[in-house]
Order: C-alpha cells, then structure tokens, then sequence
C-alpha cells in the first residue's frame, strides 16, 4: 500500500479530534505507517493511526467483529491481538502480549521521516 499525496494532511486532523480516553493502562504515540492485519490466512491493508505497548488504533476500509483474532504486521511488528472495538473504517485492538518500546518507538521514527519528506525544511529547498 503505497502513501497518497496530502494522506497525512488528510489524516492528522482526524487523529487530532479524537476524545482522549482516561485511564489507559498505556500512554499511545500517535503513527501513519502501513500495515497488514491477518485474519487467518488472509491479509488486509490497514494504516496504524496510534500505537502503544498494549494495543492499537488502526485505520482500514475492512470490517472485522469486536472478538475477532487478528495479527497485526507493521515494520518489525508482528503480533497477535483482538479486535475490542470499530467505527466505519476505523478498528482498536488489544495485544494478546505487551509489545517492546523500542518497535514503538521505530515506528514514530518512520512516521517522522516520511513526514519530513513530506515537508522539506527552507535548507533543503533549492536556491535560484
């Protein structure tokens, strides 16, 4: 699944809009990174909009039951988790094992590097 064009001017809005929930058991660093999410065999496309050590929120045009059973792959992520709840096209899951800081942490580092991209400082701009 390849970025669309302003996807993060898109998406950023939204992510900023929601309620924040009080009492997680896990502080969430807001993301935009590709992702798949298996359902046994077969395999959906879905962006990860937020991660933390004990779940995420995932964005994909896919539908999937609260209690479903899913493995989510992003970057060096690959873990097990249920789906515990759903909007139209967005899904929160609750890992099935606490995931490392350091996978969270590359997966900001990615967000951030494609955003820097996205939006080149006044030094990278050429000069005429």
């Amino acid at each position: 699944m390849g970025w669309v064009e302003g996807e993060y001017d898109l998406m950023e809005p939204m992510l900023q809009s929601r309620p924040k929930r009080e009492g997680r058991r896990s502080r969430r660093t807001p993301v935009l990174v590709p992702a798949l999410i298996a359902v046994g065999e077969t395999r959906y496309a879905a962006r990860v909009l937020n991660l933390s050590t004990t779940g995420a929120l995932l964005s994909s045009s896919s539908q999937f039951d609260v209690g479903s059973l899913v493995t989510l792959t992003c970057g060096t992520i690959d873990i097990a988790a249920t789906v515990v709840h759903r909007g139209d096209e967005t899904l929160g899951v609750t890992f099935l094992a606490e995931l490392d800081q350091d996978d969270i942490r590359r997966q900001a580092d990615r967000t951030a590097a494609v955003r820097a991209i996205r939006q080149p400082s006044a030094e990278s701009s050429p000069i005429d």
